[in-house]
């Protein structure tokens, strides 16, 4: 008989709670590849306590969508996968990121003063056509699977 997975609180608070902020540095790395790539100059990064400021503000306000998009995917995938390792949990942990990007785009469409509380990366009215608007919803996505990797390793520690 397989194993049963069990849910792990401990490890499942501190990677939504790590997520957003993932995504900031995600995020910001890749502006930085992307200056180094077009402009062959760094960009001039920005002081270490306001970005410390930043990626706790963005943890925070980012934690709720966080934690209800990604326990709704964990809870089905623990449901359905006996055993669920890191192939499973870092595809969800993307699935659940592209729930959260559609859902803001989503909520922009129907009121866009309620996507700033929701979604605020969504909230300027997003430009679907410009490259450099995705690259936020591409960071959160990207995000959500390391988020689901590394739950796959700190829940395995138990």
């Amino acid at each position: 008989m397989a194993k049963k997975s069990r849910f792990n609180p401990a490890a499942f608070a501190m990677t939504s709670l790590a997520a957003p902020a993932i995504a900031v540095v995600v995020f910001m790395v890749g502006m930085v590849i992307a200056e180094l790539v077009q402009n062959g100059v760094g960009v001039r990064p920005p002081p270490v306590g306001g970005f410390i400021l930043t990626l706790v503000m963005i943890a925070l306000w980012g934690w709720i969508p966080s934690a209800v998009f990604g326990g709704a995917v964990l809870g089905l995938v623990l449901s359905c996968v006996p055993a669920p390792s890191w192939r499973t949990l870092g595809p969800a942990g993307i699935l659940a990121a592209a729930l959260y990007v559609l859902a803001g785009l989503g909520t922009f469409a129907v009121h866009p003063s309620l996507s700033y509380l929701f979604a605020p990366w969504a909230s300027g009215g997003p430009n679907l056509h410009d490259p450099l608007f995705w690259t936020i919803p591409g960071s959160i996505v990207l995000a959500g699977g390391l988020a689901g990797l590394m739950y796959a390793r700190f829940a395995k520690r138990g």
